[in-house]
């Protein structure tokens, strides 16, 4: 954020989209190590951007912040506890932002993406039957796919 102030004077608008990659597995079988790497990119390293942003928004009284969390969060895909439990935790801390930083011009929102990208891919292999059961639950009866055809 330092940086940002230095070469552009402010911090209008803060986008948090990262995840670093997994192995899928069950929560009995999954290491801390795992576990904690998730949580700290999907969602402490948000926190941390949005309280760095803070200062800089509260000031000009206006802000936007997007966070990319996942329908994972909300649907808790099989073998991916990490990535589930980060996304919801910052889907809810978005909620909070959002209540708590309005007063100051700062809108706080998630964007809940439900692609079958390669790790959802990886997990419908071995269970084709949550494929559909996710697919027969969209209203378009499909999961979006950002593969080009």
């Amino acid at each position: 954020m330092q940086a940002a102030k230095d070469t552009g004077g402010t911090v209008h608008i803060l986008v948090n989209n990262a995840w670093g990659g997994e192995t899928l597995c069950p929560v009995e079988d999954k290491p801390d190590t795992q576990l904690a790497h998730g949580l700290n990119v999907a969602f402490n390293g948000p926190f941390w951007a949005m309280q760095a942003a803070y200062p800089l928004m509260k000031a000009q009284r206006w802000g936007r912040i997007i966070n990319m969390c996942s329908l994972a969060g909300v649907n808790a895909f099989m073998g991916n506890v990490e990535y589930n439990s980060a996304k919801e935790a910052l889907r809810t801390l978005t909620c909070t932002v959002a209540r708590e930083w309005a007063p100051f011009g700062i809108v706080a929102n998630v964007i809940c993406p439900g692609a079958k990208g390669a790790s959802l891919r990886r997990l419908f292999e071995p269970h084709p039957e949550m494929e559909r059961a996710m697919a027969a639950a969209n209203p378009m009866r499909r999961i979006g796919d950002p593969r080009p055809i």
